[in-house]
């Protein structure tokens, strides 16, 4: 069977005058674990990465379910080019115009 991997958000998220998106969103995954092991397995990401990625997103978010599976909700905020979930910068987002 294939695993199943689900991501849905609220928020908003607008451009700066600078050209950068900014807002605050909330992000739910399930399949975190599974995500973790498909990162693993692709070479692309270490494994002692992707074994703190579940242990990581618990800590960072807080238990949430979709369509009845299990999930963690964490907020993510995207300000000056950056993507952050908690204190961290998790991601760079260019310019957009």
């Amino acid at each position: 069977s294939q695993d199943v991997r689900v991501v849905t958000h609220r928020g908003l998220v607008g451009l700066e005058t600078s050209g950068h998106p900014s807002g605050d969103l909330t992000v739910a995954l399930a399949g975190v674990n599974e995500l973790a092991e498909t990162l693993k397995q692709s070479g692309r990401v270490p494994g002692s990465v992707t074994s703190l990625l579940g242990v990581g997103l618990t800590m960072l978010g807080k238990p949430s379910n979709i369509d009845g599976k299990a999930a963690v909700e964490m907020p993510v905020k995207v300000n000056n080019g950056k993507v952050g979930v908690g204190s961290f910068t998790v991601a760079k987002v260019p310019k957009l115009f």
